[in-house]
C-alpha cells in the first residue's frame, strides 16, 4: 500500500532523514522506532507532506503523493498527534465529525458516523457525546483523538507517539484498543515511538532509525534474534531478549493436549511471557489454555516456554 523510494529531507547542510526505502503492506501495523532526532517523526510527516521531501517519491495505493492536492490526501489518512490534539471548544462529537464536516457529509451520516465510533470505543455516546474534553480522563481524550482520526474511514492512520502522554496503565489500555481497532477494521496503521516494548507489542514489522537512516526493517523476533546493526542490539537491549521473545509469543501457538488433571486455566491470547510468570508465581509446571468461550484447547508447559524462548 506505501512505498517509500529513496526518501530524504535536508535543512541546509543537516540531514534528518537519509535515503530511507520501505514497503508496508496494506491492514498492518508498523512501529517507528528510534532515539529522539533519529528522523522518525520527520519520515511520518512527509507521508502525508506536513513535511516536504527533499528527494525521493512516496507513492500509496499505486499513487504519487505528489500528485495530489495535500489537503485532499491529509483527508484520506487519519493523524494522531501525542497528547491527542483535540479542540477544547468543541464537543467530542463536534471533535470527531471535523474531517467529515469538512467533506460535506450529510449531518445524518455524520452523527451516525459518531455514534458508531463512540460504540466502538466503549464511550456511551449519549453519555460522552456532548462532554467538552477537559470533561474526560486523558485515555478517554486519546479514544477521542484515535476516533476523530477514524472519522472518514480511511485506510492509513499515523500515529506519532500517541501513547507517550499516558500512565502505563492508561498506556497498556490504548495499545490493546489500538490492537483490537485494527483487527475490526483491517486498516493500515504506522505509529511512532521510542519505546521498544511498545514497539514490539504493537508492530506487524518494526523499522529501526538512527541519525536519519534506516538501519532494520522486519519483523520484532527478526530484529531480536538477528539484529543488523549494533544500534539495534543497543536499542533492544540484551538482558531480557529470551523475555522479549516470550512476550511476542501468544499461548495458543504453542499448545499440547488438554490436561484434565490441571485446575490452572489462562486464555489463548496470553502471552507465553504471561504464562511464564503465572506459573512461576504459582509453583506450578503446566496450565490449560482457553478460548474465548471459556472452552479448553490445550495446555502448555514450563518446558515448551523455555524452548520458545531460545535463539532460532
Amino acid at each position: 500500500m506505501i512505498s517509500i523510494r529513496q526518501v530524504s529531507k535536508r535543512y541546509q547542510e543537516t540531514t534528518v532523514v537519509d535515503q530511507v526505502s520501505m514497503e508496508i503492506e496494506s491492514g498492518t501495523i508498523t512501529t517507528i522506532v528510534g532515539t529522539s532526532g533519529s528522523g522518525k517523526s520527520t519520515l511520518l510527516r512527509m507521508i502525508n507532506r506536513l513535511t516536504d521531501m527533499s528527494e525521493g517519491e512516496i507513492w500509496i495505493e499505486g499513487r504519487n503523493i505528489m500528485s495530489q492536492p495535500a489537503t485532499e490526501l491529509r483527508r484520506r489518512m487519519g493523524y494522531v498527534i501525542q497528547g491527542n490534539g483535540l479542540f477544547p471548544h468543541r464537543t467530542v462529537a463536534e471533535n470527531i465529525a471535523t474531517v467529515p464536516k469538512l467533506l460535506q457529509w450529510q449531518a445524518s451520516t455524520i452523527q451516525e458516523r459518531v455514534y458508531e465510533l463512540l460504540d466502538l470505543f466503549d464511550l456511551e455516546p449519549k453519555q460522552y457525546a456532548h462532554k467538552w474534553p477537559h470533561q474526560l480522563s486523558g485515555g478517554q481524550q486519546q479514544r477521542v483523538g484515535v476516533a476523530r482520526a477514524l472519522a472518514a474511514r480511511p485506510q492509513l492512520l499515523l500515529m506519532d507517539e500517541p501513547f507517550g502522554a499516558l500512565d502505563p496503565v492508561i498506556r497498556h489500555k490504548a495499545q490493546e484498543d489500538l490492537l483490537t481497532i485494527q483487527q475490526q477494521l483491517g486498516i493500515t496503521i504506522l505509529v511512532v515511538t521510542h519505546d521498544m516494548d511498545e514497539a514490539f507489542l504493537l508492530a506487524d514489522k518494526v523499522a529501526v532509525m538512527h541519525d536519519g537512516k534506516l538501519l532494520q526493517y522486519a519483523a520484532p523476533e527478526d530484529i531480536l534474534v538477528n539484529p543488523s546493526d549494533p544500534f539495534c542490539v543497543q536499542l533492544t537491549g540484551t538482558s531480557d531478549r529470551a523475555l522479549k521473545l516470550l512476550s511476542l509469543a501468544k499461548a495458543k501457538d504453542h499448545l499440547q493436549p488438554v490436561n484434565e488433571a490441571i485446575e490452572l486455566d489462562m486464555p489463548a491470547e496470553a502471552s507465553l511471557r504471561d504464562v511464564l510468570s503465572e506459573l512461576t508465581w504459582r509453583g506450578v509446571p503446566i496450565t490449560n489454555i482457553i478460548n474465548a468461550q471459556g472452552q479448553r484447547i490445550g495446555s502448555i508447559d514450563l518446558p515448551q516456554i523455555l524452548k520458545a524462548g531460545q535463539a532460532r
